[in-house]
């Protein structure tokens, strides 16, 4: 039996595909490509693509919790406590931030998912819990 998407859940992929985008954006401006290489970063400057980072993680924080309260995801998977697995995002989210604005290692944020140490437990956390939340319906 296939399942369609709900529409609460095709909005973190938008929101993940522009922090992707923004992520370069900012590697740019850090590595000074400059508007010749670039044109696309005429109009950024580093403090706004900081905040439109973490606003845009905050949407996407906000969209998860829309996702695992829906009451169509809450029939698909047959429980409510999906919300229980937002903790992770929230530290993945945040680490993302660190690494990102304090650390200054924005370049790639696949690669930062995947060689991250701490990312890398926040990913199995979220995947153990959220199979725990399926078991203990």
């Amino acid at each position: 039996m296939a399942r369609s998407p709900t529409p609460f859940s095709l909005k973190p992929s938008p929101l993940l595909i522009g922090t992707k985008h923004l992520a370069k954006r900012r590697d740019d401006l850090l590595l000074e490509v400059g508007t010749s290489h670039r044109r696309s970063i005429e109009g950024y400057n580093k403090a706004f693509i900081d905040v439109t980072i973490s606003v845009v993680l905050g949407g996407l924080l906000v969209a998860y919790l829309v996702f695992t309260t829906d009451p169509a995801v809450i029939a698909r998977y047959g429980t409510d406590k999906l919300y229980y697995t937002t903790l992770f995002v929230i530290a993945g989210i945040l680490r993302y931030l660190q690494i990102t604005l304090v650390d200054e290692k924005s370049g790639s944020p696949t690669e930062i998912v995947l060689h991250d140490r701490f990312m890398i437990i926040t990913l199995v956390g979220w995947a153990l819990s959220f199979i725990a939340v399926m078991l203990v319906r």
